[in-house]
């Protein structure tokens, strides 16, 4: 058997050591990926911005650091083989959207230095966009996972 023999062969096998698997099928509809890097970018714009709006923030730190790291916790976990986590990541993007829409709607309507107000409300329309980006991709993947 020459090289290119061997090289067809082989397709879809994982070679380690002596040993010949099966690469596992890759799961339908799955976009953890997405949502863990969603679930990441937005946990680091509120680490990044939460310094510099700490007085203005009705929100203790304590629960604005939880959220973010909450939310670092949730990507580490995901997986295709996690159907649990999958749901918490849809419920905690779903509530994220609504709690950054309603807060970019407060910061636009509100009343105070108009710099500040600004920042404020392209921060948390930004975070809004993400999670329900973040949402869209959780419910197609728990849709995949639960429509076998």
């Amino acid at each position: 058997m020459n090289e290119e023999e061997k090289q067809v062969n082989t397709n879809n096998i994982e070679d380690s050591g002596n040993d010949f698997k099966k690469k596992p099928a890759a799961v339908a509809h799955y976009y953890g990926d997405i949502i863990r890097k969603l679930f990441f970018v937005g946990s680091i714009v509120i680490l990044v911005t939460f310094p510099f709006f700490y007085s203005v923030l009705v929100y203790s730190g304590v629960a604005i650091l939880g959220g973010a790291i909450l939310l670092i916790l949730l990507a580490g976990l995901t997986s295709p083989k996690q159907k649990l986590i999958v749901f918490f990541n849809s419920v905690i993007s779903f509530v994220s959207v609504i709690f950054f829409e309603y807060h970019s709607i407060q910061f636009y309507a509100g009343e105070g230095d108009d710099f500040i107000k600004f920042f404020l409300f392209v921060i948390s329309y930004f975070l809004s966009i993400i999670f329900l980006f973040a949402f869209y991709f959780s419910v197609k993947t728990l849709r995949g996972m639960f429509s076998k």
